[in-house]
């Protein structure tokens, strides 16, 4: 039996299990040349068993495989709503230890991801509570393969720096809500990766990205609240599968800039942590794959 290795992987919706049509070329009239089963997948790549594999093919995903599904603990009288809401979802309800505990809080359902963070919706709204499951069950899924990216190696050359800049300026720090602006009195501090970070209103925050490889590198950058909302730097990224390109040896880094609102016209914002996910992915075939799924 041969092995097809395939440049897409968890990130792009394959994983283990999943069926892929193979086809000889990538246009509509191409001519089928069977089925293939991932047996591994990874953030970026996967194997698959495929006895015809000679050669380069072009697959198509046919079924999903076993992908990441949200452990949901829900407590007396949140089980029924959440189990309701869930239905279709990638999200199993199960007792004792889970990534999310749903409990009742006054007239609301308080959603607590087991890292820190979460929300309340009104229990009433089943709507509201369907989507912050399948917000938080997406986001989980993106620290998952976050985190498997790093164990795997992935982006083997690139540098990244990430510096916050807080306001120290007694004046404007007595407005709590204040407009956001640049700071006028700057204090930046270097933050390691994969560490915590006190963040406060209005801080400005640097993303540096530098390929000091050999090889070309596909960029996507994530912005995950607490709350499971995911934001992309801009929105031209969206016209490039929501990547940027960072080509070898490329003299000056890409940087990213934002700025921490944590108090809107609704009020404060969520409490909890704010990450900042990072995936490199080697450039195959001139395109950039599509990861604004």
């Amino acid at each position: 039996a041969g092995a097809l290795r395939v440049e897409a992987g968890q990130l792009q919706g394959i994983d283990a299990g999943a069926r892929l049509a193979v086809f000889d070329g990538p246009a509509q009239g191409a001519r089928a040349l069977g089925a293939a089963t991932v047996e591994e997948a990874g953030p970026a790549q996967s194997r698959a068993a495929f006895a015809g594999a000679a050669g380069a093919v072009y697959v198509e995903l046919e079924s999903p495989g076993a992908a990441f599904r949200l452990r949901v603990a829900a407590t007396g009288e949140a089980r029924a709503p959440v189990e309701a809401a869930a239905r279709g979802l990638p999200v199993d309800l199960v007792e004792g230890a889970a990534d999310l505990a749903v409990a009742p809080e006054g007239d609301a359902l308080r959603l607590a991801p087991a890292e820190g963070g979460g929300l309340a919706v009104p229990a009433s709204d089943a709507a509201a509570l369907r989507a912050a499951l399948a917000r938080l069950a997406r986001a989980a899924n993106l620290l998952r393969l976050a985190a498997a990216s790093v164990a795997g190696g992935d982006g083997a050359g690139l540098d990244a720096a990430l510096e916050i800049a807080s306001e120290t300026d007694p004046a404007r720090l007595a407005d709590p809500r204040r407009a956001c602006a640049a700071p006028s009195r700057p204090a930046t501090r270097t933050v390691a990766d994969e560490n915590l970070a006190a963040l406060g209103h209005c801080d400005a925050i640097k993303l540096s990205l530098a390929n000091r490889g050999e090889r070309d590198l596909d960029v996507a950058v994530f912005l995950v609240d607490p709350a499971g909302d995911i934001a992309i730097p801009s929105r031209e990224w969206r016209g490039n599968g929501c990547m940027a390109y960072l080509p070898a040896r490329a003299g000056r880094p890409l940087v990213v800039r934002t700025q921490a609102r944590l108090w809107t016209a609704q009020g404060p914002g969520l409490a909890g942590p704010h990450r900042v996910l990072v995936f490199a992915l080697e450039r195959k075939g001139g395109m950039a794959p599509d990861l604004c799924a």
